[in-house]
This record gives structure tokens, sequence and C-alpha cells, in this order.
């Protein structure tokens, strides 16, 4: 009875085995997909006004981020770190990939708050835009390619969505 079990699990495990040896690849069509946010790559730097957790009147951060690919240009890194007075203030980590069986862009960033975000993604050679629910409502955000800098822009609802107040803008240049 004992090597019955043995004998199903040895074929089981040989047939997942083979079935996975002969899955598609699918990493030409996320690198294709992933190429089209070239444009990003490199590090970038401006200045914003920003209402910070705590604070009631915005205050100008520095803001610095770093756009760079790894695993051969399938997955997007970025990095954006907020100063102010040499006193780091915000601090985000975002990883961005192209998931070619559901054919769909995928984001995950980590805030220094401790938040995972899963936000709705979409991006092409010109920009990205996503959209999440965030305390208090909806939040939505785009970042445009102005071909040497890029202008970063949120919004906040708090009506579904039916109208949109903006929370910051910044422009950064590619240093």
């Amino acid at each position: 009875m004992r090597k019955i079990k043995y004998v199903g699990l040895i074929l089981g495990f040989i047939a997942l085995v083979s079935l996975n040896a002969h899955a598609r690849d699918l990493s030409a069509d996320v690198k294709a997909k992933m190429g089209q946010l070239t444009w990003i790559e490199g590090t970038w730097t401006g200045e914003t006004m920003m209402s910070r957790t705590g604070k009631k009147l915005p205050e100008t951060i520095t803001l610095t981020e770093t756009a760079h690919f790894e695993m051969d240009g399938m997955i997007l890194i970025l990095e954006g770190v907020g100063m102010k007075g040499g006193e780091e203030v915000s601090h985000s980590y975002t990883y961005i990939t192209y998931n070619a069986k559901r054919q769909r862009y995928f984001m995950y960033a980590l805030t220094d708050d401790g938040n995972i975000l899963n936000p709705t993604f979409n991006a092409n050679d010109q920009g990205m835009q996503w959209k999440m629910n965030v305390r208090n409502g909806q939040g939505k955000y785009t970042i445009e390619d102005d071909a040497g800098s890029r202008t970063e822009t949120s919004w906040h609802s708090t009506d579904g969505g039916e109208t949109w107040e903006a929370v910051f803008s910044v422009t950064l240049e590619k240093q």
C-alpha cells in the first residue's frame, strides 16, 4: 500500500514537471510590454509641495526617484525618497511587471508607513496611470513623459470618483 502511494506521488510529480516543461515561454511578451516603459529609467529629482500625515500645511519636499529594470527587462523597480532639510520624510519601493497570461500590468508598492499597495495599473510609452482605494476615498495618479522631464500628479476623490481634487503635482528632471 505504501509503495502505491509513493508511485502515485512520483507519477504526479513527473506529470507536473512534464506539463511545466511544455508551457509556453511568455518572457518575450513580458519584455515587449515592459519595453514601453524604458523612458522612465534613471534618476529623477524635483521639488513639490506636499502634505504629510500629522501636518496641517503643505511643505516643500525634494523628491528623488530612481528606476531600473531587473530580470532581463521583465521587472521595473522604482524607489522614491522625499527629503526636507536633510531629513527623510517619505520612502517608497515599487515594482511593476506585465502578466502575459492575464494581459495586464501589475504594480506593488511598499511605503514607509508599512502599507502594501496593489492598485489598478496601466501604462504605455507616454505615461503611467494607477488608481486605488485610499483613506477617505479613492486616489488616482499619473506620470507623464515630457522628454527629459516627467510630471507626476495625484488626485483624491471622496465621492466615489465623481469629482477629483488635486493633491500634489511635481515635475521631475532626469539627472
